[in-house]
Protein backbone atom coordinates (compact mmCIF):
# COMPACT_ATOMS: atom_id res chain seq x y z
CA UNK A 1 0.00 0.00 0.00
CA UNK A 2 1.50 3.54 -1.27
CA UNK A 3 1.50 6.04 1.35
CA UNK A 4 -0.94 9.17 0.01
CA UNK A 5 1.94 12.10 -0.91
CA UNK A 6 0.87 15.39 1.69
CA UNK A 7 -1.46 17.80 0.07
CA UNK A 8 0.21 20.81 -1.72
CA UNK A 9 -1.29 24.44 -0.40
CA UNK A 10 -1.01 27.19 -3.03
CA UNK A 11 -1.43 30.61 -1.28
CA UNK A 12 -2.93 33.30 -3.19
CA UNK A 13 0.54 35.49 -3.92
CA UNK A 14 -1.93 38.60 -3.38
CA UNK A 15 -2.42 37.34 0.42
CA UNK A 16 1.51 37.06 0.19
CA UNK A 17 2.46 40.27 -1.10
CA UNK A 18 -0.21 41.44 1.65
CA UNK A 19 1.57 40.07 4.63
CA UNK A 20 5.06 41.52 3.17
CA UNK A 21 3.12 45.04 2.88
CA UNK A 22 1.96 45.06 6.63
CA UNK A 23 5.84 44.62 7.70
CA UNK A 24 6.19 47.76 6.61
CA UNK A 25 4.88 51.18 8.12
CA UNK A 26 2.15 52.19 7.04
CA UNK A 27 3.35 56.02 5.30
CA UNK A 28 5.97 53.68 3.57
CA UNK A 29 3.57 51.79 1.55
CA UNK A 30 3.33 52.20 -2.36
CA UNK A 31 0.01 52.23 -3.92
CA UNK A 32 0.47 48.80 -4.96
CA UNK A 33 1.86 47.23 -1.49
CA UNK A 34 -1.26 48.57 0.01
CA UNK A 35 -3.86 47.03 -2.54
CA UNK A 36 -2.30 43.53 -1.09
CA UNK A 37 -2.87 44.88 2.38
CA UNK A 38 -6.59 45.91 1.47
CA UNK A 39 -7.13 42.28 -0.66
CA UNK A 40 -5.54 40.82 2.71
CA UNK A 41 -8.43 42.61 5.21
CA UNK A 42 -11.22 41.42 2.19
CA UNK A 43 -11.48 44.89 1.25
CA UNK A 44 -12.32 46.31 -1.74
CA UNK A 45 -8.94 47.16 -4.18
CA UNK A 46 -10.52 51.31 -4.52
CA UNK A 47 -9.66 51.77 -0.35
CA UNK A 48 -5.98 51.79 -1.12
CA UNK A 49 -5.63 54.67 -3.32
CA UNK A 50 -7.97 56.25 -0.83
CA UNK A 51 -5.67 55.86 2.46
CA UNK A 52 -2.76 56.24 0.00
CA UNK A 53 -4.22 60.26 -0.31
CA UNK A 54 -5.15 60.67 2.51
CA UNK A 55 -1.77 60.35 4.09
CA UNK A 56 0.50 61.81 1.19
CA UNK A 57 -1.31 64.18 -0.25
CA UNK A 58 -3.60 65.28 2.75
CA UNK A 59 -0.73 64.70 5.10
CA UNK A 60 -3.71 63.12 7.48
CA UNK A 61 -2.24 59.87 9.89
CA UNK A 62 -4.49 59.56 12.12
CA UNK A 63 -6.87 57.32 10.68
CA UNK A 64 -10.47 58.84 12.52
CA UNK A 65 -9.93 61.99 10.35
CA UNK A 66 -10.30 59.61 7.45
CA UNK A 67 -14.02 60.49 6.94
CA UNK A 68 -14.72 58.25 4.02
CA UNK A 69 -13.78 55.14 5.85
CA UNK A 70 -16.17 53.16 8.11
CA UNK A 71 -15.57 53.08 11.52
CA UNK A 72 -14.60 49.65 11.61
CA UNK A 73 -12.13 50.85 8.71
CA UNK A 74 -10.58 53.32 10.92
CA UNK A 75 -9.64 50.69 13.59
CA UNK A 76 -8.40 48.64 11.49
CA UNK A 77 -6.00 50.90 10.16
CA UNK A 78 -4.98 51.79 13.75
CA UNK A 79 -4.11 48.32 14.73
CA UNK A 80 -2.19 48.29 10.97
CA UNK A 81 0.08 50.54 12.81
CA UNK A 82 -1.05 54.07 11.29
CA UNK A 83 0.73 56.25 13.54
CA UNK A 84 2.45 59.20 13.29
CA UNK A 85 5.91 57.93 13.19
CA UNK A 86 7.97 60.91 15.46
CA UNK A 87 6.57 63.84 16.80
CA UNK A 88 7.50 67.43 17.04
CA UNK A 89 9.89 68.64 19.79
CA UNK A 90 10.54 72.20 18.88
CA UNK A 91 9.91 74.80 16.15
CA UNK A 92 12.66 77.54 15.82
CA UNK A 93 12.14 80.18 13.56
CA UNK A 94 14.89 83.04 12.24
CA UNK A 95 14.10 86.25 11.29
CA UNK A 96 14.21 85.57 7.92
CA UNK A 97 11.83 83.36 7.94
CA UNK A 98 13.41 79.54 8.19
CA UNK A 99 11.85 77.29 10.50
CA UNK A 100 14.11 74.22 12.02
CA UNK A 101 11.51 71.40 13.09
CA UNK A 102 12.94 69.32 15.63
CA UNK A 103 11.22 65.78 15.29
CA UNK A 104 11.72 62.91 17.33
CA UNK A 105 12.04 59.47 16.04
CA UNK A 106 11.94 56.29 17.64
CA UNK A 107 15.07 54.74 19.37
CA UNK A 108 15.64 58.51 20.36
CA UNK A 109 16.68 59.90 16.93
CA UNK A 110 16.31 63.81 16.69
CA UNK A 111 16.89 64.88 13.39
CA UNK A 112 15.91 68.39 12.13
CA UNK A 113 13.82 69.27 9.35
CA UNK A 114 14.51 72.75 7.58
CA UNK A 115 11.92 75.23 5.77
CA UNK A 116 14.02 78.05 4.10
CA UNK A 117 12.13 80.84 1.99
CA UNK A 118 13.78 81.16 -1.52
CA UNK A 119 15.48 84.50 -2.11
CA UNK A 120 16.17 86.32 -5.51
CA UNK A 121 19.64 85.82 -6.19
CA UNK A 122 20.34 83.97 -2.90
CA UNK A 123 22.41 80.79 -2.57
CA UNK A 124 19.25 79.06 -2.15
CA UNK A 125 17.94 80.15 -6.04
CA UNK A 126 20.51 77.59 -7.33
CA UNK A 127 18.58 74.96 -6.38
CA UNK A 128 15.95 76.21 -8.24
CA UNK A 129 16.32 74.59 -11.88
CA UNK A 130 14.97 75.80 -15.01
CA UNK A 131 11.00 75.96 -15.62
CA UNK A 132 9.78 71.68 -15.78
CA UNK A 133 8.02 71.54 -19.18
CA UNK A 134 5.52 68.93 -17.79
CA UNK A 135 4.87 71.17 -14.45
CA UNK A 136 1.01 72.64 -14.68
CA UNK A 137 1.32 76.97 -15.25
CA UNK A 138 -0.08 78.62 -11.98
CA UNK A 139 -2.99 80.84 -13.08
CA UNK A 140 -2.70 82.36 -9.90
CA UNK A 141 -0.61 84.37 -8.15
CA UNK A 142 2.45 82.10 -7.37
CA UNK A 143 3.70 81.21 -3.62
CA UNK A 144 6.23 82.18 -1.98
CA UNK A 145 8.97 79.80 -2.89
CA UNK A 146 10.25 77.07 0.23
CA UNK A 147 12.69 75.05 0.03
CA UNK A 148 12.68 71.85 2.22
CA UNK A 149 15.95 70.10 3.54
CA UNK A 150 15.45 66.49 5.35
CA UNK A 151 17.91 63.90 6.58
CA UNK A 152 18.08 60.26 5.67
CA UNK A 153 19.83 58.95 9.03
CA UNK A 154 20.48 59.74 12.57
CA UNK A 155 24.38 60.66 12.54
CA UNK A 156 26.43 59.98 9.89
CA UNK A 157 29.30 57.12 8.72
CA UNK A 158 31.06 59.66 6.29
CA UNK A 159 33.40 61.48 8.73
CA UNK A 160 33.55 64.48 6.72
CA UNK A 161 35.98 66.84 8.54
CA UNK A 162 33.87 70.03 8.64
CA UNK A 163 30.55 68.17 9.41
CA UNK A 164 29.70 67.64 13.21
CA UNK A 165 27.27 65.02 12.16
CA UNK A 166 30.19 62.94 10.35
CA UNK A 167 32.23 63.48 13.72
CA UNK A 168 29.75 61.99 15.81
CA UNK A 169 29.36 59.33 13.86
CA UNK A 170 26.20 56.87 12.81
CA UNK A 171 23.94 56.21 15.25
CA UNK A 172 21.28 54.48 12.83
CA UNK A 173 19.31 54.74 9.32
CA UNK A 174 15.86 56.16 9.02
CA UNK A 175 12.90 53.78 7.80
CA UNK A 176 11.76 55.34 4.67
CA UNK A 177 8.38 56.38 6.75
CA UNK A 178 10.67 58.78 8.94
CA UNK A 179 12.34 60.40 5.65
CA UNK A 180 8.66 61.22 3.62
CA UNK A 181 7.19 61.96 7.66
CA UNK A 182 9.67 65.26 7.83
CA UNK A 183 7.90 66.30 4.48
CA UNK A 184 4.35 65.62 5.74
CA UNK A 185 5.08 67.61 8.79
CA UNK A 186 6.94 70.43 7.22
CA UNK A 187 3.56 71.52 5.17
CA UNK A 188 1.83 71.75 8.69
CA UNK A 189 4.68 74.68 8.95
CA UNK A 190 3.60 76.34 5.48
CA UNK A 191 2.26 79.58 5.71
CA UNK A 192 -0.98 79.84 3.59
CA UNK A 193 0.92 82.12 0.70
CA UNK A 194 3.74 79.70 0.68
CA UNK A 195 4.36 75.94 -1.15
CA UNK A 196 7.43 73.46 -1.45
CA UNK A 197 8.58 74.53 -4.36
CA UNK A 198 12.62 72.42 -4.06
CA UNK A 199 13.17 69.30 -2.00
CA UNK A 200 16.63 68.86 -1.05
CA UNK A 201 18.51 65.65 0.76
CA UNK A 202 21.22 67.66 2.50
CA UNK A 203 20.79 67.07 5.98
CA UNK A 204 22.10 64.78 8.58
CA UNK A 205 23.03 61.25 6.69
CA UNK A 206 24.66 60.13 3.84
CA UNK A 207 21.57 59.11 1.50
CA UNK A 208 23.50 57.02 -0.61
CA UNK A 209 25.10 54.74 2.30
CA UNK A 210 21.27 54.15 3.05
CA UNK A 211 20.20 53.34 -0.72
CA UNK A 212 16.83 51.14 -0.07
CA UNK A 213 14.90 53.95 2.59
CA UNK A 214 16.14 56.46 0.14
CA UNK A 215 14.91 55.47 -3.24
CA UNK A 216 11.93 54.31 -1.38
CA UNK A 217 11.18 57.36 -0.06
CA UNK A 218 12.16 59.28 -3.21
CA UNK A 219 9.37 56.84 -5.07
CA UNK A 220 6.56 57.71 -2.55
CA UNK A 221 7.04 61.63 -2.71
CA UNK A 222 7.35 61.49 -6.21
CA UNK A 223 4.01 59.31 -6.83
CA UNK A 224 1.73 60.64 -9.19
CA UNK A 225 -1.23 59.35 -7.30
CA UNK A 226 -0.16 61.59 -3.92
CA UNK A 227 0.10 64.83 -6.96
CA UNK A 228 3.81 63.84 -5.73
CA UNK A 229 6.81 66.39 -6.54
CA UNK A 230 8.56 66.78 -9.52
CA UNK A 231 12.08 64.80 -9.90
CA UNK A 232 13.60 67.77 -11.15
CA UNK A 233 12.92 69.66 -8.07
CA UNK A 234 14.21 66.81 -5.97
CA UNK A 235 18.01 67.59 -4.94
CA UNK A 236 19.63 64.24 -3.09
CA UNK A 237 23.56 65.12 -2.14
CA UNK A 238 26.17 62.65 -1.69
CA UNK A 239 29.73 62.89 -0.58
CA UNK A 240 30.61 60.03 -3.19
Amino acid sequence: MTESAAPTFVRDPTITRGVAARALHPVARLPEEWKAVMSELGEKPFRARQIFRWIHTRGVLDAEHMTDLSRSMRQTMREDGLVEPGEVTTVHESVDGTRKVLLTLAHGAKIETVLIPMTPGGLDADLDPDPDPDEEVELDLPKKRITLCISTQFGCAMGCVFCASGQAGLFRGLGAAEVVYQVLVARRFLRPDEGIRNLVFMGMGEPLHHYEETERALRLLTHPEADGMSPRRITVSTVG
